[in-house]
């Protein structure tokens, strides 16, 4: 977790940036994502290569990001919260319910209007997070 408030500037993409570099990633990041096929596995749900390839670029990556330099006590301002969740090595006990969720019908509506399968990797933002 990004707890501290780190200076950043520059346009959104650069500042997006800047926080994932803080976070843990580099250009060319690969990563040992064996937990999360375990992980995915378990639930019967083979990870797709695409997911697999998403994964070793950014699995790992700090969870919590602030933006905000001003409001120092509010909660963080981003979250990036990828399957399985490992918030500080303890498990969010919400996560069974919500890839329960996500990989049902939700999945099924969205392929069917994709038009290719596709897979849950987590949850991304904060007041109203993105099931992805």
């Amino acid at each position: 977790m990004i707890k501290e408030r780190i200076p950043i500037s520059g346009d959104l993409k650069s500042k997006v940036k800047q926080l994932m570099e803080y976070a843990g990633w580099q250009e060319g990041r690969k990563v040992d994502i064996s937990i999360a096929e375990k992980y995915y596995a378990d639930h019967g749900v083979p990870m797709m290569k695409t997911t697999q390839r998403f994964y070793r670029k950014y699995f790992g990556l700090c969870c919590e990001w602030y933006l905000e330099q001003k409001k120092l006590n509010w909660a963080a301002d981003f979250q990036f919260a990828l399957f399985p969740y490992l918030v500080n090595g303890i498990k969010n006990h919400l996560e069974e319910a919500y890839f329960r969720d996500m990989s049902g019908c939700e999945l099924a509506e969205i392929e069917q209007a994709v038009g290719e399968k596709c897979q849950p990797i987590g949850h991304i933002g904060y007041y109203y997070p993105a099931e992805v």
